[in-house]
């Protein structure tokens, strides 16, 4: 059954996918495997057949065109996604794999394009007919320096150095465009692998999606309904991250998919009531700085409680100073201590909610419990509180960003289902699942503690334990989403392992 209809002459977006009828949360409505996938421009040295990392210093290599390959090199130079390059490289001789090597990221874009080539064989593959027809941007991608510097060391490569028979230069261009503007980076244990799908390569962007993707082993991809989509909505998901600013978001996107994004959200100056771009007023104590239009990047910023009105640029200098410090604080691979005086300081600028500060904040929620001198067992009420306001608050910035309702059955629950600690959980999202599991560790451990102290009754301590399993609960439902050989995947067999003694200890608990 087919849950949507392809649009072709949408007059803003051109093609994109209509939802054909309801469409219920978590439903899945594209299952697909890719057209093509490969090792992607960023990533490091890794096999060319199955995409495990490589030892730089002594790798092994195809025998027949001399590409890197694992240690299991009898079977990952005879798997057929290998063959494409395989058979070019062979004739053009070996020597030309080792002066490839010297340039990691053009010689996977040059895969890649072979690999797509290689569905020309027949004309009539509906692959390369999805493909051919792939928007590609060329006329923007030709007013970009680098991109013209790396798509002609392509052309170079496979004209001259690999002598490709029968491919027009421009046939070269437009699938370079091709997969930079349609391709999918997938989560993957080996080497950064990218990958360009039939269908979900007409699914449209916007900053607050309706659509949650997964992956499978073979890298097929799945997308799911992350909200009840009514009849007639547009299918999207995001191509950028949900926790950028609107400027950050904007940025990307023209430079990478060449359009200016016009969502409901980016032209709301407060982000839909989250504040990720917002800045303390630099006049009044409680005001709110934020740009008068915001799909506008030289607009004025105006407070929103003393009414003064700052230039562009005081925003844009301003940041770029937080920005430069956020970087050295990376770089030091902060401790918890180092974290927390970063948002200290910063709050003197920064909303609390700015995209700057859940970032720190989101580190800060995963340090704590996990950093040596820092575990569980070791946070102070102090500690444990901030924790559990800060997983609280990112919770609240992500319900309004990445929108739906994880359901569990009242049999399991007990109680209401979208409920913790009174406010809504909802959405299948990774940052929820993960922080979920750290709002849950912060709440069994306060249970845990009030237990050997012995200040609280029997059934205060039970109750404890019983939120912590709510928050538990609603990790494991949105991580059943996740793919296989992920980290969240890996998360939800820890949870599921922390679950089954959360209801042995409640069950004991319950008969004393």
């Amino acid at each position: 059954m087919s849950f949507y209809d392809l649009k072709n002459d949408d007059p803003f977006l051109g093609r994109c996918l209509i939802a054909k009828d309801d469409i219920p949360e978590a439903q899945i409505v594209i299952e697909e495997r890719p057209i093509v996938h490969g090792l992607a421009r960023e990533s490091d040295l890794a096999c060319f057949g199955c995409y495990s990392p490589l030892d730089e210093d002594d790798p092994d290599a195809c025998e027949k065109c001399g590409l890197p390959m694992c240690s299991n090199v009898d079977l990952c130079q005879s798997n057929a996604v290998h063959q494409a390059e395989c058979d070019i490289l062979q004739h053009a001789g070996r020597a030309i794999s080792l002066t490839l090597l010297d340039d990691l990221a053009i010689l996977h874009d040059v895969v890649l394009v072979i690999r797509l080539l290689s569905l020309r064989q027949d004309s009539c593959s509906s692959d390369w007919q999805a493909v051919a027809g792939m928007e590609s941007h060329l006329e923007q991608r030709s007013q970009v320096p680098h991109i013209q510097e790396r798509v002609g060391k392509i052309k170079n490569i496979l004209l001259n150095d690999l002598a490709l028979q029968g491919t027009a230069p421009e046939e070269i261009v437009h699938l370079c465009g091709v997969l930079d503007v349609n391709s999918f980076e997938l989560p993957s244990p080996h080497g950064t692998v990218q990958a360009l799908f039939k269908v979900t390569s007409f699914m449209e962007h916007n900053c607050v999606p309706n659509m949650h993707k997964s992956f499978l082993n073979g890298f097929s991809i799945i997308l799911r309904a992350a909200k009840f989509i009514p009849k007639g909505s547009h299918l999207s998901l995001t191509y950028t991250d949900s926790f950028w600013t609107t400027m950050d978001r904007r940025n990307f996107l023209l430079e990478t998919k060449h359009f200016e994004c016009e969502c409901t959200r980016c032209a709301d100056p407060s982000e839909l009531g989250t504040h990720l771009s917002t800045l303390k007023c630099p006049k009044c104590p409680v005001g709110n700085f934020m740009p008068e239009d915001p799909l506008d990047s030289t607009s004025d910023w105006s407070c929103d409680a003393c009414l003064s009105v700052l230039p562009s640029n005081y925003a844009q200098n301003l940041l770029q100073q937080v920005n430069e410090t956020l970087s050295l604080l990376e770089s030091a691979d902060p401790d918890p201590e180092q974290c927390e005086k970063f948002l200290l300081i910063h709050s003197r600028v920064l909303h609390p909610n700015h995209a700057i500060m859940v970032d720190v904040s989101h580190t800060l929620v995963h340090l704590l419990g996990h950093w040596p001198g820092y575990l569980m067992a070791d946070l102070t009420e102090r500690q444990m509180q901030m924790k559990e306001d800060l997983a609280r608050n990112l919770l609240r910035i992500a319900e309004k960003l990445l929108p739906g309702t994880v359901r569990l059955a009242c049999s399991t629950l007990k109680m209401d289902q979208t409920l913790i600690n009174g406010y809504a959980i909802s959405g299948i999202s990774r940052l929820r699942s993960t922080t979920l599991y750290q709002l849950y560790l912060v709440l069994q451990q306060r249970a845990y503690n009030w237990m050997k102290s012995g200040n609280r009754n029997h059934r205060d301590i039970v109750g404890a334990f019983a939120v912590a399993k709510t928050s538990l609960l609603q990790c494991i439902a949105m991580l059943e989403y996740e793919s296989e050989g992920s980290p969240e995947f890996s998360l939800l067999a820890t949870a599921n392992d922390d679950l089954l003694s959360l209801e042995e200890f409640l069950a004991q608990a319950q008969i004393n």
